[in-house]
């Protein structure tokens, strides 16, 4: 069954967590590419490089495939990402980046500790974020006579379509997002205004 819409969160949050000592720092971003997830890291490793571990989780969906990476940051292994990653998906989210920030305190917490530490820092992180439903985009190809633009333009705002860029060549060319339900109709309702051998469509 394909997944046409998913949870995440509206914007950045935060949350903190002391135990024995040792504070804990989460922040939390809405991304939407691994690039974006990458970069939001790099600066939170960047902004608390003076910290004893900076490890993080995301998880991303597009076009229903999943990426998702986590890293413990010189913890134990299997202490800090994975946990991390657990209260992402216990909410369900998708196309979000956490970073739990770790000041030692001075005192080992032990494995079970630790994984819990991590874990219930990211969930109050989360728990301050606003949960909301977005819609899944697939990025479709089109190329046009230019005597059709007027009616494929109307058909992509029609669909809740979104253009990211295009071209003049010898034909129309450009790049929309629709959402993936609508994939199939889309494609119709485009040949419905002109023949196949007209209009080409790359998804």
């Amino acid at each position: 069954m394909i997944k046409d819409t998913f949870l995440t969160i509206e914007s950045g949050a935060t949350g903190e967590l002391k135990i024995l000592g040792s504070h804990f720092i989460g922040n939390a971003v809405p991304v939407s590419e691994k690039e974006d997830a990458e970069e939001f890291i790099h600066g939170i490793i960047k902004q608390y490089h003076d910290a004893s571990h900076n490890p993080f989780a995301y998880k991303l969906i597009n076009e229903q495939s999943e990426i998702i990476r986590t890293s413990d940051d010189r913890e134990p292994s299997g202490t800090a990402g994975k946990p991390i990653l657990s209260a992402i998906e216990k909410q369900n989210l998708y196309n979000v980046a956490v970073v739990i920030t770790r000041y030692f305190g001075g005192k080992k917490l032990g494995k079970g500790r630790l994984m819990r530490a991590y874990r219930d820092c990211a969930e109050i992180t989360l728990n301050n974020a606003k949960i909301i439903q977005k819609v899944l985009y697939k990025k479709v190809f089109l190329e046009f006579p230019y005597d059709k633009t007027g009616n494929i333009m109307k058909i992509i705002t029609d669909f809740n379509g979104k253009i990211n860029n295009h071209v003049y060549k010898d034909k129309y060319s450009l790049e929309a997002e629709i959402p993936i339900n609508l994939v199939e109709e889309f494609k119709n309702k485009i040949f419905d205004i002109a023949g196949k051998s007209e209009i080409l469509i790359k998804l």
